[in-house]
């Protein structure tokens, strides 16, 4: 039989003994869980700052020119840079709760880089985000293409819209195609190269040319998949994409069917394509091309993982430079791995690679990659749009709006550079 003074001895050792348990450096488990889930929030705010970190060099430094704030908050939005310096900015993407019929998604407006001031100036006639916009010889932006409005009763691939900066009017086209937003490209005689949305199906490509002085567009057979097309010195060069019929071995056993990429001369005149070079890629997904000089092009690639469920997360660039004279390919590089939200091309011929928390700066001349930390003003979460950001005339970079898990859309403008420093 127990002594009750010794059930109370071991109930009080055993009370004990869990009170133990459930402290942790004096604190209480809660208290313990709180305090390491600060520090966890802490960890994360400041990592998304602009500390040069690790990886990260100290060869380039960002300067901020100039900020602003537009008038409405924007994400999937364009930018489109006029004759006269000024910008326009169309498209949004629709609020929650507020559908396509919110006036801020068709507005558009101009941002002044000489009063560093923003103004509305007229409507687009239909609602549009995530789309392309071109400005033409005669001063009017067209824009084209963009995701469907869920509750549109029209197909937004088979419109173009014409802005008129000068009259803050815009024109509305229906067609007949429904047309792809991008590639996209102005031709030397103001007419506008458009490719036609792919019929995988069928296995036939179209392309059709605009003319805007009277609003035709005219469709004619391409020979492949055309991905990009755009200007270097007199000529318009298009790319294409197809598949080859081998399958090959990359990593590990696992087999993906190689990517051709064909670069053609695209002759105005005749309409008509000239079979320049064949590109062998083990993976599809192709990202941008630049125009370098008057004979050379600038291509950049994707190439995959070692694991296949990280080919759409981590995929480190591959840039390859063209010759259209020559005819000459050369890999010349790219090492980041990161998902992309923009590529773009500086005046210096620097290719900036934008990603989530970090820009890679990829010097062609010197075949030299360097990694920066974003700064804190450019930490915004994209949808993907490649209109957000741009290289001004003057070779400034340009960034509006975007979006933030904290603040959703943004009304930001950023007016920087990137400068290489003095390390000597």
């Amino acid at each position: 039989m127990v002594d009750s003074s010794e059930q109370n001895n071991a109930k009080f050792v055993s009370y004990r003994y869990s009170n133990k348990k459930q402290k942790l450096f004096g604190f209480s488990t809660k208290q313990s869980l709180f305090f390491f889930g600060m520090i966890f929030v802490l960890y994360t705010f400041f990592s998304n700052q602009s500390f040069a970190l690790g990886k990260y060099d100290k060869q380039y430094k960002i300067n901020l020119v100039r900020s602003s704030k537009t008038e409405i908050p924007r994400c999937g939005h364009f930018l489109t840079q006029l004759g006269n310096g000024n910008v326009v900015i169309t498209g949004n993407i629709p609020l929650v709760g507020r559908g396509e019929n919110d006036s801020n998604i068709r507005q558009i407006e101009i941002y002044n880089l000489k009063t560093n001031k923003t103004k509305k100036a007229g409507f687009m006639n239909l609602p549009s985000c995530m789309h392309n916009a071109i400005l033409l010889k005669d001063g009017r932006v067209l824009i084209l293409g963009g995701n469907k409005m869920p509750s549109a009763d029209y197909d937004i691939a088979k419109r173009i819209q014409i802005y008129n900066p000068q009259s803050n009017d815009c024109e509305t086209i229906v067609t007949e195609f429904s047309l792809s937003s991008r590639p996209i490209c102005l031709l030397e005689n103001g007419n506008v190269f458009i490719t036609i949305q792919d019929d995988g199906h069928k296995k036939k490509y179209y392309y059709c040319i605009f003319n805007p002085n009277n609003n035709s567009l005219n469709k004619y057979p391409s020979p492949e998949s055309i991905i990009s097309v755009l200007k270097c010195g007199e000529d318009t060069i298009v790319i294409t994409r197809s598949y080859s019929f081998s399958r090959k071995n990359i990593n590990d056993g696992f087999y993906c069917t190689p990517c051709v990429f064909k670069i053609y001369k695209y002759n105005t005149k005749e309409n008509n394509f000239i079979f320049l070079e064949k590109i062998e890629h083990p993976f599809s997904t192709y990202l941008k091309a630049f125009s370098l000089n008057d004979n050379e092009i600038v291509i950049c690639l994707s190439r995959y993982e070692k694991h296949r469920q990280k080919i759409w997360y981590e995929y480190p660039t591959n840039i390859l430079t063209f010759n259209t004279k020559t005819k000459q390919t050369k890999k010349v590089g790219g090492t980041i791995s990161d998902p992309l939200n923009n590529i773009l091309i500086t005046r210096e011929q620097e290719i900036l690679l934008f990603h989530t928390k970090e820009i890679e700066i990829y010097d062609i001349k010197t075949n030299t990659s360097s990694i920066i930390k974003k700064p804190y003003f450019l930490n915004t979460y994209s949808y993907g749009s490649q209109g957000e950001t741009i290289v001004l005339n003057d070779g400034n970079i340009l960034t509006i709006g975007g979006y933030s898990p904290w603040e959703g859309y943004l009304k930001n403008i950023y007016v920087y550079n990137l400068k290489k420093r003095n390390l000597k």
